[in-house]
């Protein structure tokens, strides 16, 4: 195995680890949108391990279809739902959760097999990046509000490094891509995610704490 591989194993790897672990700790801070996309995370990445690893020929087909789900939505439309618990005190009925993840999935399939769609897929991605990123400003203020001031600047560092991220992943080409131990996309944008992940559980944690609703 080749340090390009070791390294893309390792950084996919952190994203499993990051998508179970969070994921059952904020279903033990009853957030279910969260919790459970943090799971669907973690799948995902879990099948791009097994793809790579030749195991299971259909796991290629279960990362794709969940990449698409959390681009567009999981982490996108549901995450801000989630977030919007700890800034908003807003929370869903369990039935209208349900209903969000079922709306989204069958979404993201039309987007896997339906040709018109399936064009779209790279500009919807990026703007829906860009919106939660959006989205996640508001953590930041309201991080800032709190006094919760290192939260606030990893907040912004992150909110940047998967701005870049977003930007890179379809519309640009990086350098010697193909043979890149750290600098591909791979390892770039998943160790991104994985950052950016475990930082929205900490700071959703403090600021609960804060409000009095932890």
């Amino acid at each position: 195995m080749s340090s390009r591989d070791m390294m893309i194993y390792t950084a996919v790897s952190s994203l499993v680890w990051v998508g179970f672990y969070y994921g059952y700790r904020f279903l033990k801070l009853k957030n279910d949108m969260l919790g459970y996309e943090w799971f669907f995370l973690a799948v995902s990445a879990t099948n791009v391990i097994l793809d790579k690893a030749g195991v299971f020929e259909f796991s290629a087909y279960v990362w794709h279809y969940l990449d698409t789900f959390s681009k567009l939505f999981g982490v996108t439309v549901i995450g801000a739902i989630g977030l919007m618990k700890v800034t908003h005190n807003f929370e869903l009925s369990k039935g209208k959760e349900v209903l969000v993840f079922v709306v989204a999935l069958v979404l993201s399939y039309g987007f896997e097999t339906l040709d018109f769609m399936r064009a779209a897929l790279p500009v919807a991605s990026m703007l829906a990046a860009v919106l939660f990123l959006i989205f996640c400003g508001c953590i930041v203020q309201q991080a800032f509000k709190y006094k919760l001031i290192l939260h606030g600047w990893l907040m912004v560092v992150l909110i940047v490094l998967n701005l870049f991220v977003a930007a890179i992943q379809d519309f640009m080409v990086l350098p010697n891509e193909d043979t890149a131990v750290f600098f591909n996309k791979w390892v770039i944008e998943t160790l991104a995610w994985s950052l950016i992940f475990t930082e929205i559980f900490y700071v959703y944690r403090a600021l609960a704490r804060k409000k009095g609703m932890a």
